[in-house]
């Protein structure tokens, strides 16, 4: 129920992006899953480079993939304890599944940042840019350096 209170607003926002739209519902349906998988984690990452104009615009990418490391890390060593020396419980398994979870919470709220920041930046170029590119030829008209033409969703709707 709480992934589909997600859906509007973020349509709402990424209506010229569909793609990307998707790709944001697959993470929060991930990470809305009873019992999530690392096949979850795996399928929404493995589309990662699909927006890796925007990985650049990311602000806790050390701190994801430092978390995304030690769960992977974790979870074998707490699922041994647990299940076959038995010297630990299910909680420490849990405990590493909300990590996991914080982890993708992290990740998909730098992603939307990210490629929101960038499609602003698109549209609305610094000054110290427009000022660079007006002193080279005052008579030229300045162009964006991406066109929307040359974007992920126009390149997988055609």
């Amino acid at each position: 129920m709480n992934a589909f209170i997600y859906t509007i607003p973020l349509a709402i926002k990424l209506r010229h992006h569909p793609a990307f739209l998707l790709y944001t519902l697959i993470v929060i349906m991930a990470i809305f899953k009873s019992y999530p998988t690392y096949a979850d984690v795996g399928f929404y990452l493995a589309l990662l480079p699909c927006w890796s104009f925007a990985t650049s615009y990311m602000r806790n990418t050390f701190i994801v993939t430092n978390m995304y490391i030690w769960c992977a890390i974790l979870s074998p060593i707490f699922y041994h304890l647990w299940i076959y020396s038995g010297s630990a419980n299910a909680n420490f398994y849990f405990a590493l599944s909300l990590v996991s979870l914080v982890a993708q919470i992290f990740f998909i709220s730098d992603l939307i940042f990210a490629y929101l920041r960038r499609d602003f930046d698109l549209y609305h170029p610094s000054p110290e840019e427009n000022k660079v590119e007006n002193d080279k030829d005052s008579s030229e008209q300045t162009e964006l350096k991406y066109s929307p033409k040359q974007t992920v969703d126009n390149v997988i709707l055609q």
